[in-house]
């Protein structure tokens, strides 16, 4: 179930990286209309992480504090990364 997990948050950094395809200055597709639509995508995938955290976190079936430091790493960062580009320079 962790590597379910792991792919799900990896999946997701990585959407957040394509924020340089579509949103800011040197954009390749410097369109409103595709700003918007993925700006509104990663902020829907970062609230649903949110909602999804603790039914991931009792899944991921921690034995001790730093296994449950990881994906609160884990977790973290990719949601922090998802609302930073969705934000980020409308």
């Amino acid at each position: 179930m962790r590597v379910k997990i792991i792919m799900l948050n990896v999946i997701c950094y990585i959407y957040s990286l394509l924020y340089m395809l579509f949103k800011g200055k040197y954009a390749l597709v410097n369109r409103p209309w595709w700003s918007i639509s993925y700006s509104i995508c990663a902020l829907l995938l970062a609230l649903m992480l949110i909602v999804i955290y603790e039914r991931n976190r009792l899944l991921w079936a921690s034995k001790n504090k730093k296994e449950e430091t990881r994906y609160i790493a884990i977790s973290g960062a990719c949601i922090v990364s998802l609302i930073l580009a969705g934000i980020g320079r409308w």
